[in-house]
Parts: C-alpha cells; sequence; structure tokens
C-alpha cells in the first residue's frame, strides 16, 4: 500500500480529452464508490478493467484491495496502456495493465482485431468482478454481445458485473429521438442508436430490452439499472449503470 498523501500523476492533455469530461481521479473515485455502493469490492477481489483507458480506478481500487486482491485493465489504446504502465504508482505484480489492437471507429480505427470476434486471453473464471465504465458506450452491438459473453466465461459463479451503458427505454428514446439527450443520438439502428454515423462507435445507445436479452443469453443475471444524468434528470453518474452476475 501506499501512503494517502502521495501527488497522483495527471495524464497529459493530448490524451485525457478521449476519456471523457470532468476531474480525471475524482471520476475515479465516483466509479469505484458506484461499484462499492452496488455490487460491493473485496479486499480479495480479482477485478478485470475493460476498457481501462488511462486507469483512473486503479489508485481507488489500490486503497481497497489488500494482497490477495488483483487488478487487471485493458484497452484498444496503446498510448493509454503506455502511460497506464510508465506513470502509475502502483505494484505492477498487483496491477497489470495490456494493449490489445482492437479496431475501433473512435479509438483505434487501424486495430488489426474485430471487437466482434475478440477473445479475452484468460481462462474461465478468472475474475470475480468486471468493471465496464463507458465501454459499451463505444462499441457495435455485434462487439457488445461478444464482450458480455467473454465477460460471462472469464467471471467465477457469483462474480459481478458493474457496466455504464446508454439505454434507450421509454423516457430516455423520446430524448433521444428529440436529439435533446446528451450526447446527441442522430441515426437507427436495429438494436439502438449512434450519435454519427461516420464514426459509428464514438457515441452507442442500446434498446434496453436488447441489452437484457444479450445479458441473459451471456449467462449474466440482471440485478439492478440506476438511469443517469444524460436524461436531464438528478442522478449519481452521467451515463446509466447496470448491474449483473454470474450464476
Amino acid at each position: 500500500m501506499y501512503p494517502e498523501a502521495i501527488e497522483l500523476p495527471d495524464p497529459p492533455a493530448h490524451l485525457v480529452g478521449g476519456i471523457g469530461p470532468g476531474e480525471f481521479w475524482q471520476t475515479g473515485y465516483e466509479i469505484v464508490g458506484l461499484a462499492m455502493a452496488t455490487t460491493g469490492v473485496r479486499p480479495d477481489d480479482r477485478v478485470l478493467d475493460v476498457g481501462c483507458g488511462l486507469g483512473r480506478i486503479t489508485w481507488p481500487l489500490s486503497r481497497l484491495l489488500d494482497a490477495r486482491g488483483e487488478y487487471v485493465g485493458f484497452d484498444t489504446s496503446s498510448e493509454y496502456i503506455d502511460w497506464c504502465r510508465s506513470t502509475l504508482p502502483l505494484d505492477a505484480e498487483r496491477f497489470r495493465f495490456h494493449h490489445f489492437s482492437i479496431h475501433n471507429s473512435h479509438y483505434n480505427e487501424h486495430g488489426s482485431v474485430a471487437a466482434e470476434t475478440f477473445t479475452f486471453p484468460w481462462p474461465n473464471d478468472s475474475f470475480t468482478l468486471v468493471i465496464a465504465a463507458s465501454l459499451f458506450t463505444h462499441l457495435t452491438a455485434q462487439a457488445t454481445t461478444n464482450y458480455f459473453r467473454e465477460i460471462a466465461r472469464t467471471l467465477r459463479p457469483g462474480g459481478r458485473l458493474f457496466a455504464s451503458v446508454f439505454a434507450l427505454d421509454e423516457q430516455s428514446r423520446d430524448l433521444a429521438i428529440q436529439q435533446t439527450s446528451h450526447p446527441r443520438f442522430d441515426a437507427f439502428l436495429d438494436e439502438g442508436m449512434i450519435g454519427d454515423p461516420s464514426n459509428p462507435d464514438a457515441a452507442v445507445a442500446f434498446h434496453a430490452e436488447w441489452l437484457a436479452a444479450q445479458l441473459a443469453k451471456a449467462g449474466l443475471a440482471f440485478d439492478a439499472f440506476y438511469p443517469g444524468r444524460w436524461r436531464h434528470i438528478a442522478a449519481i453518474f452521467h451515463q446509466d449503470i447496470l448491474i449483473a452476475h454470474k450464476d
């Protein structure tokens, strides 16, 4: 463990623009706090951070995980992973970062691996907690289905999923159609809506019924849903929060 008074490094400006607004470490603490409140974070958790970005949840998690706990994060941006590995003041034996050249129109347009067929390189039942913050808001429907399946495969029985999404239900769908939601969604797909047809992974919203069906098909049991501020309501997070577990 590290002293509480340590000065945490802020990501360089040319990188931080790709991970969304808000104070970097404060947002990380908010995400981990919400995970604690909704799924629990245990000292011995083995955590997989899917789409870890610049590792904003790593320091808050390091305050909660003991010597038995581990963290693995991966991202499609090599710049993000290089910065995490070289800069974050974490135990490299227990906090590991991986880059995979997964294609994404917003983050890695030259990626060589299709997200729709990517296999997580970990055995079945490897993790007890998966965090996917602002991930499914940047994946195609086919990639989302694949990632749900891979999350379920690599979670242990009883393992939990904390994910943020843009879910289209009766209330939010009206806002999206009227283009008053934030972000805006301009084009319809069978599974939901996207913000920019020329950059389809930039912002993705899925029909709530479709998300529920894909969770069930993957073998994940739905636990809870918390609507987000993108709907113009007072809420605990900007995106919607989805909680599930593996039986």
